[in-house]
Parts: structure tokens; C-alpha cells; sequence
């Protein structure tokens, strides 16, 4: 889906969320658990779009909890 038709659908957010477990990274990094980060994009099917500074990475709603924005 292009990013157009993500922003037509409502399914782009930003909200925080706290990570519920540690997320391997791609490059041999971890974001861990109770790191803080933004959640984007609401991807279907549980799944999100999160990213925190240098990282981004697909999550599902089992792997965060959300935190109130401030």
C-alpha cells in the first residue's frame, strides 16, 4: 500500500507504546524491554509500523503496550 492510500485510510498514528519484550534489529542491535517508542502506522492485522531515532521495525499489538502521549 503507498503511503497515500495509508493517510486516505486513517491508518496513520503517532502515538507511544513501551515495549512489552526485546526486539532484535536487523543490523545485530536490540531495543529493550520498557524502551519507549512511537508507533506510526497501523499496518492491518495487528501488525505496526514503530520507529525510535535510527531504527524502525514491523510490530505486532503482543509486543507493546500503549502510553499515554505527554
Amino acid at each position: 500500500m503507498k503511503l497515500s492510500e495509508y493517510l486516505n485510510t486513517g491508518r496513520i498514528i503517532n502515538k507511544r507504546g513501551k515495549l512489552l519484550i526485546d526486539i532484535p534489529l536487523d543490523d545485530g542491535e536490540t531495543r529493550k524491554k520498557g524502551d519507549i517508542i512511537s508507533i506510526l502506522m497501523d499496518k492491518g492485522n495487528g501488525t505496526f509500523h514503530a520507529e525510535d531515532n535510527d531504527w524502525a521495525a514491523t510490530i505486532s499489538l503482543t509486543e507493546f503496550e500503549w502510553v499515554n502521549n505527554k
